[in-house]
Parts: structure tokens; sequence; C-alpha cells
């Protein structure tokens, strides 16, 4: 399962990946992002929770699929909340793009460092 929220005022991008997610739907999740990037401006900032996320040796790729969209849309920084396992995952992306997320273990430590860089 997934949500994708919009906070056009906060200029902000909320993610939240739960469960196992089917190639089907990492599809979906694209296309939903793609379209939510829609009302956001330049340099917005994204939080993407994995707390309940159960990841998978083939999720990395598509998740780095994800991270690479919002890099060309001009995201200013991705937060990631969730815990050791997703580490690698961050490493691994920023050595095949440009950029690399931070990662942090609650939504609220989220919400305090895009809000100290803004």
């Amino acid at each position: 399962m997934h949500e994708i929220r919009v906070d056009q005022g906060e200029n902000r991008l909320y993610i939240t990946l739960t469960g196992s997610i089917r190639a089907d739907e990492s599809r979906t999740i694209s296309a939903a992002a793609q379209q939510a990037l829609a009302g956001l401006k330049a340099r917005f900032a994204c939080i993407v929770d994995l707390t309940r996320f159960k990841m998978k040796p083939g999720d990395a790729e598509w998740l780095l699929d994800l991270q690479d969209l919002l890099t060309t849309a001009g995201v200013s920084e991705i937060i990631h909340v969730g815990d050791r396992q997703h580490q690698e995952l961050l490493e691994k992306g920023g050595r095949r793009s440009s950029y690399s997320g931070r990662l942090v273990h609650d939504l609220e430590s989220a919400i305090r460092a895009v809000e100290q860089r803004e």
C-alpha cells in the first residue's frame, strides 16, 4: 500500500509505503508521484516514510527510479524515515545519482530536518 500527499503551502511531498509493494503497484506509485509533482514548486522537500515498508531485494531499483524522478523534478531534499535496513538503499542511490537522501528514525525528526533547511 502507499499514500502520496502534497502540502502546497509548505512545498512538500509526503510518500508513505506500507507492507510489500508488487511490481504493478510500483508503477502506480511512480505515476501518482509524477502527478503530485504538478502541485509543487522547484526546490520542494520530500519525506518518504518507510517505517512499515517490507523491503524486498527487487524494490531497490524502482525506489531509486522514484528518487531519480524527484531529483529531475527539482527536489531540494529527500528525508527517509526508516531504520538501518534502508541505509544501504540510500548509499546505493547516492552512488547511482547526484543525490543521496538522509535517513531519520521518526516522522517528527524528518519534519524538523526539513524546517531547519527552510
